[in-house]
């Protein structure tokens, strides 16, 4: 029982960074880190709060651009658009493997209908 407080300090410590644009802390605490699932919620954390360079770092260490997250029912592309983030969301579509076309599993959207409920014209025209 005793291994899993690390554990948790360091997941915690890594979304902290992502939340917080904290680059060289994330670059740092992920070096070695090889749990998708801590990669892929870090990169949608970025995503969210629009840090294009841990986004781009994250993208790298190959996580899932296509990551959807169940508490929000957004995908990093979809949530990057519904912020208006317009160099995540352009980088997420030209330079990663990102699907403009998932949908999120609640109602069915895609960046598009995140980008056009939101206002985000910019956004929908790196869409379209």
């Amino acid at each position: 029982m005793e291994d899993i407080f690390p554990y948790k300090a360091k997941v915690d410590s890594i979304l902290t960074a992502a939340r917080t644009g904290n680059y060289c802390l994330l670059s740092s605490l992920t070096e070695t880190c090889l749990d998708e699932d801590i990669l892929n919620e870090a990169l949608y954390t970025s995503c969210k709060h629009g840090f294009l360079d841990c986004v781009k770092y994250l993208a790298e260490k190959n996580a899932n651009t296509n990551y959807w997250d169940p508490v929000d029912d957004e995908t990093c592309l979809s949530i990057s658009c519904s912020k208006g983030f317009l160099d995540v969301t352009s980088y997420l579509l030209t330079e990663t493997k990102c699907n403009p076309d998932f949908h999120c599993v609640g109602d069915l959207h895609t960046a598009l209908h995140s980008a056009a409920l939101t206002g985000h014209t910019d956004c929908l025209s790196v869409l379209i």
